[in-house]
């Protein structure tokens, strides 16, 4: 299976990237009756290991064409007990400025280099580049 990629949220505040880096883990809450977290946790739980994941925020609180990437990592584990992606972060304290496309969401992705055309290679290349 080829490798997925995904660009998660920090999920709280915007500048605390090295919360979610310090103990090498990532993941979301989901114990709670909203249908909009059982949906993020089916999405965390397909992350595989060697899949790519960039931790983000967007530019500004408001709408914006982009976003900064804080870190990126990649996937060692899934803990369905804990509901914690275990992550082996390669590059820490970034700020690397990419277009969102269309990554609004707390997961976004899985995306898949070389299935989605050259446009989605290119910006997954700006992404993910150490």
């Amino acid at each position: 299976m080829p490798r997925s990629y995904y660009v998660v949220s920090t999920l709280d505040d915007r500048n605390k990237s090295h919360d979610f880096t310090a103990g090498d883990n990532w993941c979301i809450l989901t114990k709670t009756d909203n249908p909009i977290y059982h949906e993020l946790a089916k999405k965390q739980q397909g992350m595989e290991r060697g899949d790519r994941i960039a931790l983000y925020r967007p530019k500004t609180k408001f709408s914006s064409n982009n976003m900064i990437i804080l870190a990126l990592g990649i996937v060692v584990y899934y803990d369905s007990i804990t509901q914690t992606v275990k992550v082996d972060w390669i590059r820490k304290n970034m700020n690397r400025e990419v277009r969102s496309r269309t990554c609004d969401q707390v997961i976004n992705g899985p995306f898949y280099e070389g299935k989605e055309g050259q446009e989605i290679d290119n910006w997954l290349g700006k992404v993910f580049r150490l």
